[in-house]
């Protein structure tokens, strides 16, 4: 049974009006013709005084560093966060990978990923290479929650391809797998789920993917080669209408030879649960700061 937090946060989500263009085939449109608004999205001032935060470049994109005050090194991870391809990076993300940093000790760079309407999957899924590429030496851990979920494996199945070294490790929370949402069992949760609409996900898909096939790779990493992957860890939870891709994403991995699946099944609780205010967030931030003291299966 879900938390009262959670059960109070699955109420309070459906009001998010940040979220309504992720629900809202309308909204989802008119949030695109209006671009990103002029806002900020660094991280919270509040954060610095737990975490160390830089700004750069890294592989000729716009990135955060956060790490640890003390000046540690643990594991390097690569975070993509999530938004449909429409929204920037929002506080609940930061909070998470300040939380993650100080729990694993791990350093975390974040990039700042162009956005539909400039953004389209291909030239998306170069950026993310030529972000791991510059941190190979490292040997990143590559992450991601929802749509930076979907980036996350796709970075994951270019640096393979392109022989680029990382950590064999790939971390997808409530991942977004497959932008067309056309599996059938997705009608069964869509009433369930109070964050996300089919029609708005798979709108900001065909958009996303520009020119390319929406339901193929580089668009829909669910349908490349799954194989050589190292360890692929997924959360997810049972009030999410990517459950069910995800669910399909681990069979198919599972089979694949070179890859492993870790699967965290939540039930009765919504989309992005692990970035949200509920004790089952931090319960998985333990989770992940457990993985990551693991030694890495380098690729």
């Amino acid at each position: 049974m879900p938390s009262a937090r959670a059960r109070i946060v699955a109420r309070l989500v459906s009001y998010d009006a940040g979220s309504r263009p992720l629900r809202d085939v309308d909204a989802l449109r008119a949030r695109v013709a209006r671009g990103v608004p002029a806002r900020r999205f660094r991280p919270p001032a509040a954060l610095r005084r737990a975490v160390r935060v830089a700004r750069g470049v890294v592989g000729g994109a716009s990135c955060y560093r956060l790490a640890p005050r003390d000046g540690s090194s643990g594991r390097h991870v690569v975070f993509f966060h999530g938004g449909g391809f429409v929204n920037e990076i929002t506080p609940w993300h930061w909070l998470f990978v300040a939380r993650l940093v100080r729990a694993a000790g791990c350093t975390v760079t974040v990039p700042m990923y162009e956005l539909v309407p400039r953004a389209r999957a291909r030239e998306a899924v170069g950026t993310a290479l030529a972000i791991v590429r510059a941190l190979a030496a490292e040997r990143p851990v590559l992450m991601g929650d929802s749509a930076g979920g979907n980036l996350a494996l796709s970075a994951a199945q270019a640096a393979r391809d392109a022989g680029v070294p990382t950590a064999g490790e790939v971390v997808l929370l409530a991942p977004w797998v497959d932008l067309t949402l056309s599996n059938p069992e997705i009608a069964a949760v869509a009433p369930l789920d109070p964050m996300l609409g089919a029609a708005a996900l798979a709108e900001a898909g065909r958009q996303y993917a520009g020119d390319d096939d929406p339901g193929r790779p580089p668009a829909s990493p669910l349908h490349g080669d799954l194989s050589g992957l190292g360890r692929l860890t997924i959360l997810t939870s049972t009030r999410d209408i990517l459950h069910p891709d995800a669910r399909r994403l681990r069979d198919l991995a599972g089979a694949a030879p070179g890859t492993t699946v870790a699967w965290v099944e939540e039930p009765d609780v919504v989309h992005d649960w692990m970035l949200l205010p509920m004790p089952e967030a931090g319960a998985a931030v333990a989770r992940l700061a457990e993985l990551l003291s693991r030694p890495a299966s380098t690729r």
